[in-house]
């Protein structure tokens, strides 16, 4: 399985804020997803980030902590690139993203994807249960300041909060028989073609 990641939006969406740490917190993105990609090496043979444009006119590859970086190239956008890689792995790809169009190009090519939330949550999960704390606090389990991808910002604060619902990227706390309530509801109904689908992709993941 090969993970594809559309880089600027989802740098974006964990570190929303300009500051002067910013290369110390990419370097921790890619610290992060290169653990990741070791403890899961017998399920993800690749983990791609693609950027926006780059130096050369066309498309380049690096090798970054042991993630392949692809900077698409002069006029170029990652989405483009990305679809590309889509349509070449298929149902062996998993594209990590908040951009709905992209989503839904890359799922045009038979490509399952998962919100940036959900990921980064599973690669804080995996990272943690092996001991990987490190910076973790610092960085991961993301600073969710800002919940909408860049694309969502104009649908207005209501679409915020129902992505927010809707990503489960919120944990909320449940008092005891609102939790015992939603696991009887959960029991009681058969799970949706949705929710199926998002549990294989946690498995996949996770």
């Amino acid at each position: 399985m090969v993970i594809l990641v559309d880089g600027y939006n989802v740098t974006r969406f964990l570190f929303p804020r300009d500051s002067d740490s910013h290369e110390t917190e990419l370097a921790f993105f890619f610290d992060r997803l290169a653990r990741y990609r070791s403890l899961k090496k017998d399920d993800i043979s690749d983990v791609i980030v693609v950027l926006d444009g780059g130096l050369f006119a066309h498309k380049t590859r690096e090798i970054r902590k042991g993630v392949v970086m692809v900077h698409a190239g002069q006029g170029r956008k990652a989405d483009d690139v990305l679809v590309e890689y889509s349509r070449q792995f298929r149902n062996g790809a998993i594209l990590v993203s908040n951009d709905r169009e992209l989503r839904r190009r890359v799922a045009a090519q038979t490509s399952d994807s998962v919100s940036v939330a959900e990921f980064w949550d599973l690669v804080t999960e995996v990272c943690k249960a092996q001991g990987d704390n490190g910076q973790a606090h610092q960085f991961g389990s993301v600073n969710f300041i800002k919940y909408c991808s860049v694309d969502d910002e104009n649908d207005g604060m209501g679409a915020c909060v129902d992505k927010i619902l809707m990503e489960g990227s919120m944990r909320l706390v449940n008092t005891k028989d609102e939790h015992k309530k939603d696991n009887q509801q959960r029991n009681s109904n058969a799970l949706s073609k949705k929710e199926k689908l998002v549990q294989a992709i946690r498995k996949k993941l996770g």
